[in-house]
């Protein structure tokens, strides 16, 4: 199947009977991505009531799903918030939709409703990127190996996740998956053999 997935933060809302649900789409590479987002969502809205989530997540070869109610109904948000992310064939997201509580209840088909609305307004005009499943290796390099490392990553259309600078550095490198033994052949080729992937 083809997935899609999303390179920058998309916002959307929606309100009924007074409620107002505003609607956070974010890419993520990992869980620890999803619950840094969340933290920072209910930190940032102190006055909300809830902050209903859902994600899919691509990890060690799963598809991993999930969505939480956040104290609302069972059912009425966070599968509402899920089901939209699923409609659209993306994955490596999350979406948070914060509700502020307008005085009326809404009922459970009322939340499932304005949760779904609120998701979807979010992802309206979002721009799609074709996914391709992709693996991190990692790579420690003397400071004289800075450009072999640059050309490589470029070549094989790499990106560095994260970067350790010590005596050496440690450079994670996100691959498409499928690539990795080709970079860690043109790796040591290219270091005159003193390199290699590490994991």
């Amino acid at each position: 199947m083809k997935y899609f997935t999303i390179s920058k933060v998309n916002k959307g809302e929606f309100r009924d009977k007074g409620s107002k649900f505003f609607a956070f789409l974010h890419p993520i590479e990992s869980l620890y991505s999803y619950k840094v987002n969340l933290q920072y969502h209910k930190s940032a809205h102190p006055k909300a009531c809830h902050v209903c989530s859902a994600y899919r997540l691509y990890s060690n070869g799963q598809l991993d799903e999930y969505s939480s109610d956040d104290g609302e109904p069972r059912g009425s948000s966070g599968s509402p918030i899920l089901n939209t992310i699923k409609r659209h064939e993306i994955i490596n997201v999350s979406l948070f939709v914060v509700r502020y509580f307008g005085g009326t209840k809404l009922g459970i088909p009322g939340l499932i409703n304005a949760y779904g609305a609120g998701a979807e307004d979010a992802l309206l005009n979002i721009s799609k990127i074709v996914w391709r499943p992709t693996i991190v290796i990692l790579v420690e390099h003397g400071y004289e190996h800075v450009n072999i490392m640059s050309l490589l990553i470029a070549k094989f259309e790499g990106k560095i996740i994260d970067q350790v600078f010590g005596e050496f550095i440690e450079t994670r490198v996100q691959l498409n998956e499928g690539s990795g033994i080709a970079f860690d052949k043109a790796l040591f080729e290219r270091s005159n053999g003193k390199l290699s992937v590490k994991r």
